[in-house]
């Protein structure tokens, strides 16, 4: 068999890579965030210098993957120069968030394609931009095969995730829940049937509906966020442009939903929809003075019947410690931000620092991450 080549090139003309992306996508594992769709918006908004790896078998292209390249500074001294997988390194641009990130690439490559790319980005002697550190943001904990022989590795961020099995829930999703939580959806739903009407979760019928939808969804999240005294990444053009790219070029994948009550609306669900698999993103809701109305809670409870009736068998919550995802989901897999190193002295030096610092805080009780 035909050893593993990887090739980086810039990728001047995203548009070009647009047939090979989606040709390799029919026979990946991919999920919503490193589709085409995704891959394909980020390019065209947000991606910096963008280079294309691609890994070929023979003549078969098996892997295909976009880094950026970046220089940070840390501690105020140290200058590292940085390439990111399917991210800017700029945490601004990269508010938009990729979980489920890797190589696009057949299953059976996937775990030798993964190590040959590590590999060849982090030789010094590679033609690419120069590079000491890999930044894999958005992993699923369990990836296997990110590794460099004889480099640092190290854990840079993990979060918890929340995920609902469909295919496991029975008719009654409510009947499962804790009953705290199902008295207080079960109240809140009442409470909106008697003040407005039949709750309804509809998906938008079309791609000028769901643009409409997703405007109104980001006015809501940025006035929700700008209460709490935080900004709100739909406050950003880049921001909303990558989102409606993504909404208008592929609607099947980026998916609005409208909860409302007797016609009146309250708040929207925007979802990315990938095989049977849907994740949620981000919701916008109008949320009342009275606190027995939990319109976030009634959104994603509609959402599990919808999308089971629709043949999917993951509703995904994402990664994060919010308490609804606790009350309405199943641990799903950590999210993790992974970084291998070459081993410079510089590098070698700060992170055996980071793991002193880490040692002292697991003494005191603080956390290990950093």
């Amino acid at each position: 068999m035909a050893e593993l080549r990887v090739h980086p090139t810039p990728l001047r003309d995203p548009e070009t890579l647009t047939r090979r992306w989606r040709a390799l996508e029919g026979e990946a594992a991919a999920t919503a965030f490193t589709a085409w769709a995704w891959i394909g918006s980020w390019l065209a908004t947000l991606a910096v210098d963008p280079w294309l790896v691609e890994v070929r078998r023979g003549g078969d292209v098996v892997a295909l993957a976009v880094v950026c390249p970046r220089r940070l500074r840390r501690h105020g001294l140290l200058a590292v120069r940085t390439l990111h997988l399917h991210a800017t390194g700029d945490p601004v641009r990269d508010a938009v968030t990729v979980e489920y990130n890797d190589l696009l690439a057949r299953p059976e490559e996937a775990v030798a394609a993964r190590r040959a790319v590590a590999t060849v980005l982090l030789d010094r002697r590679w033609s690419g931009p120069p590079c000491a550190e890999l930044h894999l943001p958005g992993l699923a904990a369990a990836t296997a095969g990110w590794t460099v022989a004889g480099g640092i590795e190290r854990l840079h961020a993990r979060r918890p995730s929340a995920r609902i099995r469909l295919d496991a829930v029975g008719e009654d999703y409510l009947a499962g829940l804790r009953p705290g939580v199902r008295r207080r959806l079960r109240r809140s739903m009442r409470l909106y049937e008697r003040m407005h009407g039949p709750l309804r979760l509809r998906p938008a019928p079309d791609a000028a509906t769901a643009l409409a939808w997703l405007d109104a969804l980001a006015a809501l999240h940025v006035a929700r966020w700008r209460r709490r005294g935080r900004p709100s990444a739909f406050a950003r053009e880049d921001f909303r442009t990558f989102h409606r790219r993504l909404v208008a070029g592929a609607p099947e994948v980026g998916r609005l939903f409208r909860l409302d009550a007797g016609g009146t609306p309250l708040g929207f669900l925007y979802l990315l929809c990938w095989r049977d698999h849907a994740f949620f993103y981000a919701g916008g809701f109008d949320f009342p003075a009275d606190n027995r109305l939990k319109p976030g809670l009634v959104a994603h409870a509609l959402a599990v019947a919808r999308l089971r009736a629709e043949g999917f068998r993951v509703y995904d919550l994402g990664a994060g410690s919010e308490p609804y995802k606790a009350e309405l989901a199943a641990p799903g897999p950590d999210i993790v931000h992974r970084v291998l190193a070459r081993a410079t002295a510089p590098l070698r030096l700060e992170h055996a620092l980071r793991q002193l610092r880490a040692r002292l805080r697991a003494a005191t009780g603080g956390g290990a991450v950093g």
